[in-house]
Parts: structure tokens; sequence; C-alpha cells
């Protein structure tokens, strides 16, 4: 094991030959007053863990329509979340170990602009080239949403740790969700390359303060790029319990992107629902997920309070 100093704590990183039993990741100490995340940064962070989730998702429920402007089939059409999703895996791999290198704050204003640029690209695509190309370069930015993640943990008490990161993750998921009532109704009315145009209005904004608002903040290594690269394998052979996580978070986000996919062509052909049909459909959607967080959120406060039990 190697010690790698994370923000005020310190993190284990596995090396060739180590032991397996000892602990993968420490969890890091209280951060210092001045950076802990107060209820509006938490906000700024779970409103833009929404964004970055919504912005890969957008073509979802409007395909149809994106296909009919660019004179592709709907099966073709069918492929742009699945290209945005190789593009979030191809970050996962090859961009998140940046973050061990580079300044956090940096790192995510450059993903961040990245998102814009995409957005911008997809608003104006003149072809299907153009269009996919920018869904890739959406998913492979997108990887911001963990740093985000990240932000929360580390800007927050080890008491409200896991709360804060729950809310900022029950904002992915609400951003997944809402992607569908906010896409299909604003496109229905403005057009989808407004709706692009408009999302990359909003990231300008909200990149605009967190830049401003995060502190800074960098993890210091001796590892190069490539040897963090080659320690996602050594870490997937010698932790059984990242493994069977992942292939369980896979199979059921596999089942979330399957059904979410299909719904919108089932609800059009064979329902004869319109864009406002379809929007409320998601709206539901997303109305059970603020259920589900908050319900959640409730039970981690029970969890934790002195008369839990």
């Amino acid at each position: 094991m190697v010690q790698k100093q994370v923000g005020h704590g310190r993190e284990e990183v596995a090396t060739p030959g180590a032991s397996q039993e000892c602990p993968l990741v420490r969890e890091p100490s209280a951060p210092e007053r001045g950076e802990m995340a107060s209820p509006l940064m938490l906000g700024l962070l779970t409103a833009s863990a929404a964004l970055v989730a919504a912005g890969s998702y957008f073509a979802q429920p409007i395909a149809y329509t994106i296909s009919d402007t660019l004179g592709i089939s709907s099966i073709v059409a069918g492929f742009v979340v699945t290209v945005g999703q190789i593009g979030y895996v191809i970050g996962l791999l090859f961009l998140m170990p940046l973050g061990d290198l580079i300044e956090i704050r940096r790192f995510l204003s450059v993903l961040l602009v990245g998102s814009i640029a995409c957005l911008v690209a997809i608003a104006i695509a003149p072809n299907s080239t153009t269009f996919f190309v920018a869904c890739l370069g959406i998913g492979i930015s997108s990887v911001s949403v963990q740093i985000l993640v990240m932000l929360a943990a580390f800007m927050s008490s080890s008491e409200r740790r896991g709360q804060a990161v729950g809310t900022v993750t029950g904002g992915l998921l609400i951003g997944i969700l809402l992607a569908w009532p906010v896409a299909t109704f604003v496109s229905a009315r403005l057009g989808w390359r407004a709706l692009y145009g408009l999302d990359a209005l909003v990231f300008t904004i909200l990149a605009t303060a967190l830049r401003r608002s995060l502190p800074s903040r960098r993890v210091h290594t001796q590892q190069r790029y490539v040897t963090l690269v080659r320690s996602l394998s050594q870490l997937w052979v010698g932790e059984p319990e990242l493994r069977h996580r992942a292939i369980r978070q896979a199979l059921l986000f596999f089942g979330f992107s399957l059904y979410w996919t299909t719904v919108p062509v089932e609800l059009r052909e064979q329902n004869g629902l319109g864009p406002n049909g379809i929007a409320l459909f998601g709206l539901i959607g997303g109305a059970g997920a603020l259920v589900a967080v908050s319900m959640q959120q409730q039970r981690l406060r029970s969890a934790i309070s002195p008369g839990a039990g």
C-alpha cells in the first residue's frame, strides 16, 4: 500500500504485491470550517448534478423528432443514449484518473466547458455525424457528476457525509427523469435545437457559479497517469465487494435505461400519446424519484440521530 493525501485526509491506494486485506480507501478527515458545504452549496452541487445528467438524456424522449430533422432512421436514432453511455464509460476509464493529478476545481471547470461546447455543437449540428460525435462528447464530459459527488463528500462532516452524498446522487436521478418532461415540453414549443441551446446557457451559469464558489483542492500523488489507469484493473481484481456492487448497479442501470429508452416509442406509436402526454408520463416518474430521495434522506437522518435504533 502507498498513501496519498486527499484533501485534509489520507487515502490508501493498492499497489502490486500489496496485501489485499488492507482497506482500499480510508474515509477523509473532516473538512475545515471554511470548506464546509452550506445548504446553498449543497443545493448548487445537486442542481449541477441534475443538469449534467439531464443533458445526457434530453435526446431520449425526442429521438423521433431529431431523426426527422437530421434524416436518420428511428432505429439509428435509438442509439443516441447508447452513444452517450459509451462516452461516459470512456470518461470514467480515461478521464477520472486525472482527478488525482489536476486541481479538482480546475478539472471540473474543464469538463463543464467541454459539456457546454458539445451542447452548442448539437444545437447547430448540420448532420447526424456531428450530432452523434457531440453526444459522445457529452457522455465523456458528464463524468463531472462524479466530481460533484466527491466534492459533496469532501465538504461534509463525517456525520452528514452520507446525507450529502445521497442528496447529490438523488439530484442525478432526478435530472435523468426530469429530462423527459423538460425535453418534450421545450422541444414541442421551441424545437429541439433551442432545447440544447438553452441547456448550454444554463450550464454556463452554473459552471461560473461553481468556479467562484468551490474551494481549491488538490490531490497530491507521485503516481503517473498510466499507473493510475492501470490501477483500475487492480482494484477490480483485488476488491470482490467492488465487483459485486458494480455488477449489481450495472444490471440495475441496464434495466433502467432499457425501460426509459423504449417507453417513449411505445407511448407514441402504440398508445397515441403526443408530446404533452409523454412529458406528463416522465413528470410522474420524476415525482416518484423525489419521493424516493426524500424517504432515503429521512432514513439517513433517523440512522444518525441519537435516538435511532
